[in-house]
């Protein structure tokens, strides 16, 4: 089995992704993953520490307070959506999930196009804007709380 991780940022989306790798890999000797983050956050580290390979996209957050700053998160936006496109294309995987982060909305929304089976995988009761955002574009939800699916 083949599957792409996508989050970053911190460690608590990091982390997840990194544990159902390893348990994917404790049960299938031929799991094989590939995590999406940016050059800028935990994933850089955690990463390669956790022995699994890393590619980078540019992506930031939206800017809540400053509204034009966000013409450049809209260019890198679609540039990491092609990136992304891409990198499905060539590795090829059974599946896609996205654990948070503002990585996670690019391969999402690259998920759906290549239409290769996705999922959020939300450990928190309170969904950041990116996986709010991204729930359209990916099959499945497994949130950790029941009440989770009230704020999405």
């Amino acid at each position: 089995m083949r599957v792409i991780f996508a989050g970053g940022g911190t460690g608590g989306h990091i982390n997840p992704a990194i544990s159902i790798a390893d348990y994917a890999k404790s049960r299938d000797e031929s799991f094989e993953a590939l995590f999406i983050g940016t050059k800028g956050g935990l994933e850089t580290k955690l990463v390669p520490k956790a022995g699994y390979e890393l590619r980078f996209i540019d992506i930031q957050g939206f800017d809540r307070k400053h509204l034009m700053k966000n013409v450049k998160t809209v260019e890198k936006l679609l540039k990491a959506n092609s990136e992304c496109k891409r990198i499905i294309k060539e590795f090829k995987p059974d599946c896609i999930v996205c654990t948070g982060g503002y990585v996670s909305g690019p391969v999402a929304m690259a998920s759906r196009k290549a239409k290769v089976p996705s999922l959020i995988h939300e450990q928190n009761v309170y969904p950041g804007l990116t996986v709010r955002g991204s729930e359209k574009y990916v099959k499945y939800l497994a949130l950790s709380f029941d009440e989770t699916v009230n704020h999405m």
